[in-house]
């Protein structure tokens, strides 16, 4: 009776100890299973780094911006991502982080400069310039402001009087701006 008694409870501890190590593999497995993947994921066309949320109606999830969807639903192919890392620009949310003539940084979408009133202003520099250069002509150089690190030009004329030839400062360091405008 004694030796059933052994055998049985010996059994039992096989038992348990395998029932520990089962329960133990489980926990495991789930564990990994649970692990979070990666937070962020790279878009299928453009290759910024984004959170990936899952597919969504229309929206399969492989891709940053419903316009890089769009993009590639229209045709555009996914760039090399050894030439992506080659651009030399700040990636901003929608485009490139670029600085305007004007001085003004903007995030761009492919445009060159920061507003309409930019643009126009350059291209009235650029047809000023193919005039003077018909005529053989150079275009007059702006007197340049001297505050040390200062690159703005000295200007003609200042609240409807012409500027002195001797002045050294630009409206910023003169002390003559008015209240309002940079």
């Amino acid at each position: 009776m004694r030796k059933i008694i052994e055998d049985t409870v010996a059994i039992n501890k096989t038992a348990k100890a395998d029932k520990i190590q089962r329960l133990a593999a489980r926990l495991l497995a789930d564990r990994e299973r649970c692990k979070p993947q990666s937070s962020s994921t790279r878009c299928h066309l453009c290759g910024r780094s984004y959170t990936y949320v899952g597919p969504n109606g229309d929206d399969s999830g492989a891709f940053c911006s419903p316009q890089c969807r769009e993009s590639y639903d229209h045709g555009a192919r996914p760039v090399a991502y050894s030439l992506r890392q080659q651009f030399s620009l700040r990636m901003g949310k929608v485009g490139f982080w670029l600085t305007c003539r004007c001085g003004r940084a903007f995030e761009s979408k492919g445009w060159k400069y920061c507003s309409p009133q930019c643009a126009r202003q350059a291209h009235q520099q650029a047809e000023t310039a193919a005039v003077l250069a018909e005529v053989a002509m150079e275009a007059p150089t702006k007197r340049r402001c001297q505050k040390p690190g200062c690159s703005r030009s000295i200007p003609n004329w200042r609240h409807g009087r012409k500027v002195s030839s001797t002045a050294k400062y630009c409206d910023v360091h003169s002390g003559t701006r008015q209240k309002g405008r940079a």
